[in-house]
């Protein structure tokens, strides 16, 4: 059964912020890609793992060797926002976008849950 969520409190201990960016790299360019991104998130979790950064996933599309999605979960929008400030963050983003021809991010609060 399929459960809606209202996260109530930035102390939850379920994430209720995330973020999800569908990345198409430029050709020739994905294990770079891949290797930068990884370094900027352990950077945050390093920074803010324990300010409320929960975990992040980088996801490669089986099908189109250039598409990846990245979705990252957080206790918070205000830690989002203090991470996105950040200097160090703002020029590990910049270099991401880069080696991109296009990509598109969305900001993501929980809706449900199954299991």
């Amino acid at each position: 059964m399929i459960e809606p969520r209202h996260p109530t409190s930035v102390e939850s201990p379920v994430p209720d912020a995330y973020i999800s960016v569908h990345w198409h790299v430029k050709s020739g360019r994905e294990q770079d890609f891949v290797a930068l991104w990884h370094e900027s998130l352990a950077w945050a979790t390093d920074k803010y793992g324990a300010d409320g950064f929960e975990r992040a996933r980088l996801l490669r599309d089986d099908g189109d060797a250039s598409h990846f999605v990245s979705f990252s979960e957080w206790h918070g929008r205000a830690v989002i926002e203090t991470w996105s400030d950040d200097v160090q963050m703002q020029r590990l983003r910049s270099e991401l976008e880069a080696m991109c021809d296009e990509l598109q991010g969305f900001h993501l609060e929980l809706a449900a849950t199954v299991g």
